[in-house]
């Protein structure tokens, strides 16, 4: 399931696990039966920006497909485990430059003048709805977000130190 709201800066997915499960009528080789849904992922994206929530769900498709997902999931019993479960394979991330947020430091900034950990690489800016592959000299502004690809390890790295909550 997916929304679209103004005003937020970056796409935002909710995650519901439900040890009881919802039913589903469908059909299975034209054999009607019921499905039990037990996880369920939303997907909320900024209206003027909606190509980002599409790339959230191709890798969590891939980890929802696993044999043991629903076991895995239902036995997190806080969010740390089921946030570091999800990114387990991930290798990449795409991080918005918004003034006041922890990767505000970048803007303004040529790319060859940031620190990112190691083993990962801005691979795409995204200015102004276009896309493009920067190389040292880009300048990253305001409102930018930048693609980055690497180890899962690194890459996890970034997701803690830009995404999650520091209180």
């Amino acid at each position: 399931m997916f929304a679209k709201i103004p005003n937020i800066d970056h796409p935002i997915i909710y995650i519901l696990i439900s040890e009881k499960g919802v039913k589903r009528p469908t059909n299975k080789n034209r054999i009607p039966c019921v499905d039990l849904i037990k996880v369920f992922f939303f997907m909320v994206n900024a209206e003027e920006k909606p190509r980002q929530q599409l790339r959230m769900p191709g890798g969590i498709l891939d980890i929802a497909e696993r044999d043991h997902f629903v076991k895995d999931m239902l036995s997190f019993k806080s969010e740390q485990p089921v946030i570091e479960y999800l990114l387990h394979d991930k290798r990449y991330i795409s991080i918005p430059l918004i003034k006041n947020s922890p990767a505000g430091e970048f803007i303004d900034k040529r790319l060859m003048d940031i620190q990112l950990p190691g083993n990962v690489l801005v691979v795409f800016i995204e200015r102004n709805n276009n896309t493009f592959a920067p190389n040292g000299k880009s300048v990253l502004l305001e409102n930018d977000t930048i693609t980055v690809v690497g180890e899962p390890h690194s890459i996890n790295q970034m997701y803690d130190r830009f995404f999650l909550d520091k209180k």
